[in-house]
């Protein structure tokens, strides 16, 4: 159910969108730590799901940052909105709300200033963004697949998905004085519990379910 205020709306999809990127990287660092030493990650299925991840990290973080008319949902279209005052009636209901956490905004300007702030970052990392669309468009769309040449690396993709917590918290966090830790937010079973527990099963096969 949406809420009536839409600037939350936005801040509910970018949540989804910022969680979906914490948890693949974390999922390929484990891949990358644990490959070396565990054979079973030469299996066909862990070179799949390793596929999968970066195919879900890369169109996520193509939707937050990548400003196009599909991506309704893209930080930059956000913050002009902001910086246009079409939020403005939203963010003076949030600001006169009491249960607030601190700190936080206390002036719509400062929510604007905020957003140009982030504006200028993002502008500094087109670059980046640029590889992350580009791949996304072509590869993952299957077309031109020939042509791609620079792909972002797995530095660039761990930038820009801090680069998405620190707006959400800078923009949301600071408006309701909370702040939202994303890698808290990673599942509980993770690839090396996986790995473990597939090793457990190949050299004790009692592990195994009847």
């Amino acid at each position: 159910m949406k809420n009536n205020i839409e600037i939350e709306d936005w801040f509910d999809d970018l949540n989804k969108l910022i969680q979906d990127t914490f948890i693949c990287l974390k999922n390929i660092n484990h891949f990358n730590e644990l490959r070396t030493d565990n054979k079973i990650l030469q299996q066909d299925f862990f070179g799949f799901y390793i596929y999968q991840q970066w195919f879900v990290i890369n169109i996520q973080i193509a939707k937050i940052f990548d400003c196009k008319k599909q991506q309704e949902r893209n930080v930059v279209t956000l913050f002009s909105k902001i910086i246009k005052g079409d939020y403005d009636s939203d963010i003076g209901i949030i600001l006169k709300k009491e249960n607030r956490g601190y700190p936080c905004f206390q002036s719509i300007e400062e929510v604007k200033d905020a957003a140009k702030q982030r504006r200028e970052v993002i502008k500094q990392k087109q670059d980046i963004i640029k590889k992350v669309s580009n791949v996304r468009n072509k590869i993952y769309a299957h077309t031109d697949i020939e042509k791609i040449k620079d792909f972002p690396t797995l530095l660039e993709i761990k930038e820009l998905t801090e680069l998405s917590s620190e707006i959400y918290n800078g923009i949301r966090g600071m408006l309701l004085g909370i702040n939202t830790d994303f890698t808290k937010g990673v599942i509980s079973l993770t690839l090396k519990d996986i790995v473990r527990l597939t090793g457990e099963r190949r050299t004790n096969p009692s592990c195994s379910a009847n």
